[in-house]
């Protein structure tokens, strides 16, 4: 398999609320031809919150994955409106309450 390429056709396979499946054929320059799925989404944005001691993540429920207190960095999704900084400043860090410090590592 080369590492050129050309994409053939694509379509949607589920189209969702936040993300869509997208499954495409394509051709390699030796002329094999492959099918690959792929995950298209908006974007999102994190932040690391540090104060110099602790780096602050937030517990969030996750169900497709049975944890019930994730400890994650605070996310959002990036809109063309706000743009990184936007989503960094208002997003998921102001909106939960469960935030806890851990101690940073250097």
């Amino acid at each position: 398999m080369s590492s050129r390429f050309e994409r053939l056709e694509a379509h949607t396979v589920f189209e969702g609320t936040i993300v869509d499946v997208l499954e495409g054929e394509f051709r390699h320059d030796d002329g094999e031809t492959v099918t690959r799925q792929w995950v298209q989404h908006p974007g999102s944005v994190a932040i690391v919150a540090h104060d110099g001691e602790r780096v602050w993540l937030v517990r969030q429920p996750r169900e497709a994955t049975g944890d019930f207190d994730l400890l994650e960095l605070p996310a959002a999704a990036a809109r063309p409106t706000t743009g990184p900084s936007g989503v960094a400043s208002t997003g998921a860090w102001h909106r939960n309450r469960r935030r806890t410090p851990i101690p940073a590592r250097t």
